[in-house]
Parts: structure tokens; C-alpha cells; sequence
């Protein structure tokens, strides 16, 4: 029965295994049918709690569903809805009933390492031969693994929290060494303020709940430690991007002249964008596209990206889901049960993350859009799970007062 018990899970590790690899599309798919189906086969057995967050996913699918209906592409937008709903909620869902606690999270945690290792390992060659991270490559483009790297660093940091014996505790600080090490040869810029902020706000959260205590002297050199950090990482990506005439000073960034004419465009019309999918501003908004930039064919930034697509509503409609995934990690790391406390910083820090990276892109689709999805379904099936039986607990000693 415990080798069954295993077994299940191997269509949802790999399913994060394989998320960052272009080119594996129809296994990706297939790993998901799996898990969605295993997940409802034993949704019974595993007796998931409520599923958290239903109204702002409702009212993110309503619009994104009203989007559609209006489209300038219908056919264009309805396979986005598709991919970016439907397979989204899929992977929510079954990842949200399959984990049930440290078990599950601890396996999915090998897939995600895994895919780590492989990415730094096959990038690093590349770099090394190359003298560059090459874009085309089976390890993914150097901007969409930033995008995995700030969502997925949260969890290997808190997980060194929920007291590992030794040889995990090495194997969580080697993924994380990878993930800097791979942050630095994809020279994205932007990944530095935002695992700064990841750290300076996991700090005061581990602080605030209890699982750490740290002295004013050990929270300033930290502090430091990290600010310093960030600032070589942030520089020196920026000196190897002039070294290799990529870089652009600021004022030439194509994507300060676009933001401003994209807001414009969402407040011509802000109760209906152009339709849903991130092609929406190249199809129906081609004089947008800066001549100069031809990488700019989107906003560049995950608020206008749903502006553009689906208006104001479609803004609110984002900010509210994120909104209620904070309060629910809030809820959790306020609990007295260290996993749901655990659980609930992971949380904050990866939505942190996220939000963070797409400010300056959007990689809130597909993969991104998939790993974002599955995460949260891991994270509050874990935790709600572990505040539920911390409230069993309290309410049966009650009882027997």
C-alpha cells in the first residue's frame, strides 16, 4: 500500500520537473491529465479540504471568460483560455487534493530541485562554451527561467525552517546556491530587488510568527549581507550585459515609452480590452510596438498584459486573486501549526516573487501560469490541512477539560 501511495505522486513531480523545458508541451499535458484524474479517483480517500480563494477565481474566470466573448481573435483567445484557465485550474485543483502534508510537499520539492540542477548544470555548459546564455537552448530562455527561479526560491528557503536532518538541509542549500549561481548567467536584473525583497520580508515573517528570533545586531548584518548581495549581483549582471553590447541605458528602454501609451490605450476603453492572450496588444494594437525593440510586442509587465486584454476588470479582477491568496498565506502564518506557519511565509514570498518578476515582463502564461497554479494548490492543501487538524487537536483536549 505505501509503494502504491508513492507511485501516485509521480505524475505531479514530474509534472513540476518538466515545466521549465521548452519542448514538452504534449508530456507536460499528459502529466497533468495524469494527476487531475489520479486526483480525482482519490479525492475521497484523501479528503481535501474546501478549496480556498473560490470567489476571486470566479470572478478571475468571468472575466477572462467575458474577454473571450468580445474578442478581436475569438478562436486566438479562446485557446487561451484553454491554456491559461482551464489547464491552470486543473493543475490547482489536483495538486491542492493530492498534497496532504510534509510528505508530499517534501517530493515535490525533488521535482522543482531537480529541475533546479538540470537548468544550472545545462546552462552553465552552455554559458561556459558560449560565452552566453543561449536563448534557444533545451534549458528554457534566460528571461522565462528567471521567472521559474523567483517563484520557486521562496520554497527551498522556508523549507530549511521546518527542520530537515542534515543531509537535506545541504541538499536545500545546494538547490539555492544553484538558483543564484543560475540567476547570475541569466544576467536578468530584475531577479536581484526582487529576491531582496523575498529575504528582507521572509526575515520579518519568520521574526513576526516565531520561528526565528533575531537579534537587532544579527538582523542589520543580515540586512547588510543581503543588501551587498543584491547590489554585486544587480551590477555585475549589468556590467557582463554592456560587456556584451546588450544592455540599453534606461532612457532608451522601448518599454518606458510603451507603458505610458498602453495605459492610454486600457483608459480609451476601460471596461473591455482587446481580448484575452498576451499576443492581444501586437494583433490589435500594432502602432504600440516600438520599431526599435522588436522583443517589446507585449507591455511587458503582467497588469497592462490583463489591462490591454480584458480593461480595468480585468486588473481588478488580477489584484483580487492575488489579494486573496495573501490573505489565506497571511491566515496560515499566523497559525499555531509550524507547517501551516511554514507553509503560509512560502507562500507570501513566492506570490512576492511572482508579481515581483512580471512588473518588468509577463511570464504569466503557460509554464509560468501552470508553476504558479500548481504551487498554490501544493502550498494551501499542505496548509489548511495542517491548521485543520492543529484546530482538531486544540478542540479535542477542550473537550476532554
Amino acid at each position: 500500500m505505501m509503494l502504491i501511495e508513492s507511485s501516485l505522486g509521480l505524475p505531479f513531480v514530474l509534472f513540476l520537473f518538466i515545466l521549465p523545458f521548452p519542448g514538452t508541451v504534449s508530456l507536460r499535458l499528459l502529466c497533468l491529465a495524469a494527476a487531475f484524474l489520479l486526483a480525482l479517483a482519490y479525492s475521497r480517500r484523501w479528503s481535501p479540504p474546501s478549496v480556498p480563494c473560490k470567489p476571486s477565481i470566479l470572478a478571475w474566470v468571468l472575466v477572462t471568460a467575458a474577454s473571450v466573448a468580445y474578442s478581436f481573435d475569438w478562436a486566438y483567445s479562446m485557446g487561451e483560455f484553454k491554456n491559461e484557465i482551464l489547464y491552470s485550474l486543473a493543475a490547482y485543483w489536483a495538486f491542492f487534493v493530492f498534497v496532504r502534508g510534509e510528505r508530499e510537499l517534501r517530493a515535490l520539492l525533488i521535482g522543482l530541485g531537480a529541475a533546479v540542477a538540470v537548468v544550472a548544470v545545462w546552462g552553465v555548459a552552455d554559458t561556459v562554451y558560449e560565452g552566453i546564455w543561449v536563448e534557444d537552448a533545451g534549458h528554457g530562455g534566460s528571461a522565462a527561467i528567471s521567472a521559474f527561479l523567483a517563484a520557486a526560491a521562496p520554497l527551498f528557503a522556508t523549507a530549511l525552517f521546518a527542520r530537515p536532518n542534515r543531509p537535506v538541509r545541504l541538499a536545500l542549500w545546494a538547490v539555492l546556491v544553484l538558483i543564484v549561481l543560475t540567476a547570475i548567467i541569466t544576467r536578468q536584473r530584475i531577479l536581484w530587488p526582487v529576491f531582496l525583497i523575498e529575504t528582507a520580508l521572509g526575515a520579518a515573517l519568520l521574526q513576526r510568527v516565531g520561528l526565528v528570533r533575531w537579534s537587532a545586531r544579527a538582523g542589520l548584518s543580515g540586512a547588510s549581507v543581503a543588501v551587498l548581495v543584491a547590489a554585486l549581483g544587480f551590477v555585475g549582471v549589468q556590467q557582463w550585459r554592456e560587456y556584451t553590447h546588450e544592455s540599453r541605458t534606461i532612457e532608451a528602454d522601448a518599454r518606458l515609452s510603451v507603458w505610458p501609451k498602453a495605459v492610454d490605450r486600457i483608459m480609451e476603453r476601460p471596461w473591455r480590452g482587446a481580448g484575452l492572450g498576451r499576443q492581444a496588444m501586437r494583433k490589435a494594437y500594432p502602432d504600440l510596438l516600438p520599431p526599435q525593440d522588436t522583443l517589446v510586442w507585449h507591455a511587458h509587465n503582467i497588469f497592462l498584459n490583463a489591462g490591454i486584454s480584458m480593461g480595468l476588470p480585468g486588473v481588478a479582477a488580477l489584484l483580487l486573486l492575488f489579494g486573496n491568496f495573501y490573505l489565506e498565506y497571511a491566515r496560515l502564518a499566523h497559525a499555531p501549526e509550524r507547517l501551516a506557519q511554514i507553509v503560509g511565509i512560502a507562500g507570501i514570498l513566492m506570490l512576492t516573487g511572482v508579481i515581483g518578476r512580471n512588473l518588468t515582463n509577463d511570464f504569466f502564461v503557460r509554464d509560468g501560469s501552470l508553476l504558479f497554479w500548481a504551487i498554490n494548490g501544493a502550498l494551501l492543501g499542505a496548509g489548511l490541512r495542517a491548521r485543520s487538524k492543529s484546530a482538531n487537536a486544540i478542540a479535542g483536549r477542550q473537550i476532554a477539560r
